[in-house]
C-alpha cells in the first residue's frame, strides 16, 4: 500500500513528532540532546523553519513549527538524517535510529495550536519524567516562563502575561486532544 501524501503548505502549522526504532531511546544523555538542537537550530535557519515549541524525550521528540515555504518534508528528512548519522557516529554503531518518517498533523486554528503548545510542553510530565514540567531542561516550556529564550531560533508564541501561561498550562490538557490522539493512532506520542 503507497504512503498517504502529506499535506504540506506555505505558512502551515504542523506538530511534528518522531520515535527511536522499535522505541529505542535515541537520547541517551544531555549531549545528544545537545547535538539535537544544535542540528534543530541549523534546519530551522536553513529551511526558514519556525519553532514555536519542542521537548526531547528518550526516545521521541515533539516539534511545533510553522513553515514559510512549503519545504516540511525537505527540513525534517534533512533534521532525522543528520541526527541519525550523528548518533551512529556516537555509538560508533550503524543502522536504523528513527522508526521511519515522522509524524505530522496539520494545525488548521489558533485554538488547536494552543492546546499543541500545552500538550507539548505537558509531556516529561504525563510521561512521569518530572513531577513538574517547569523543571524540565529539554523543553521549551522554560522559554515560555521567562521574559528571555535560550535560543535564539525559537519562535515563541505571545501570550498575553507570564501569568496567563501558566494558567492555561496548568489547566492540563484536554480530553479532546487527547483523544485526538488515540482515535488517530497517535497515542503513541503520549509518553
Amino acid at each position: 500500500m503507497p504512503r498517504q501524501k502529506r499535506y504540506i503548505a506555505e505558512n502551515g502549522w504542523y506538530h511534528v513528532v518522531n520515535r527511536g526504532a522499535a522505541r529505542r531511546h535515541i537520547f541517551l544523555n544531555d549531549e545528544l540532546k545537545e547535538i539535537f538542537l544544535k542540528i534543530l537550530e541549523y534546519v530551522a535557519k536553513k529551511y526558514e523553519f519556525k519553532i514555536v515549541a519542542f521537548c526531547i524525550m528518550g526516545n521521541h521528540y515533539h516539534l511545533l513549527i510553522n513553515t514559510v515555504h512549503a519545504n516540511l518534508s525537505n527540513g525534517m528528512r534533512s533534521l532525522n538524517a543528520i541526527y541519525a548519522q550523528s548518533f551512529n557516529k556516537y555509538r560508533k554503531k550503524d543502522g536504523p535510529v528513527f522508526r521511519g518518517r515522522y509524524q505530522s498533523t496539520f494545525i488548521e486554528n489558533h485554538h488547536y495550536l494552543n492546546n499543541v503548545v500545552r500538550y507539548i510542553h505537558l509531556n516529561p510530565e504525563s510521561a512521569g519524567i518530572v513531577q513538574k514540567n517547569d523543571r524540565y531542561y529539554w523543553s521549551s516550556h522554560i522559554d515560555y516562563q521567562e521574559n528571555q529564550s535560550r535560543f535564539d531560533w525559537l519562535y515563541k508564541i505571545t501570550w498575553n502575561s507570564i501569568n496567563d501561561y501558566k494558567k492555561y498550562i496548568n489547566s492540563g490538557n484536554s480530553e479532546k486532544i487527547l483523544d485526538y490522539y488515540k482515535k488517530n493512532r497517535k497515542n503513541c506520542i503520549l509518553n
